[in-house]
């Protein structure tokens, strides 16, 4: 189950054990224009980055709702890549909770957790976890730029130079 962090939890991102890859997302919301940024980042047991998702929606501001859109980004996209085995991780332990909750949900977020348990079911996910937002800036900066971008969608095959910068000051 999912717990807060110990005091000696890390809180720089860290990476699976081998052979399996990590999917990290997040989303942001603004409350004044309705619109959504999800952020995606998929790296490897050996530190790469394989590609990072920023997709910008128009919606509802219900923080639970589009945190579960930006976990059904992440694994779609894991989806698509054929990513092999992987863990999924984000900062929003009340989404991260849901997937271990075998109760029905009665709220819009119910059938976007669902479809997200059912693709589960069909990867090779090894876990999904919960981690302090300060270990998920990556996935937080690519959700920032879309939900301020005029792209709707950019998949990126290279590090951002924005991220790439924010991964390099945490490493030091």
């Amino acid at each position: 189950m999912v717990s807060a962090p110990s005091q000696s939890q890390s809180t720089i991102w860290s990476i699976p054990p081998c052979p399996h890859f990590k999917i990290n997302f997040d989303a942001l919301v603004s409350n004044i224009n309705q619109v959504i940024g999800i952020g995606v980042v998929i790296g490897t047991y050996s530190g790469h980055f394989i590609t990072g998702l920023s997709k910008k929606l128009k919606g509802p501001s219900d923080v639970q709702f589009v945190e579960a859109l930006a976990s059904r980004g992440a694994i779609s996209l894991a989806k698509v890549l054929v990513i092999p085995s992987f863990i999924l991780e984000g900062d929003a332990s009340s989404i991260i909770k849901l997937f271990y909750n075998s109760e029905d949900i009665l709220s819009n977020t119910g059938p976007v957790i669902e479809h997200v348990r059912c693709i589960l079911l069909d990867q090779n996910a090894m876990d999904v976890t919960w981690i302090p937002r300060e270990s998920n800036m990556a996935a937080r900066n690519l959700a920032h730029y879309a939900k301020m971008s005029n792209h709707f969608e950019s998949l990126w095959n290279f590090f951002p130079t924005f991220v790439k910068q924010l991964l390099l000051d945490e490493s030091q």
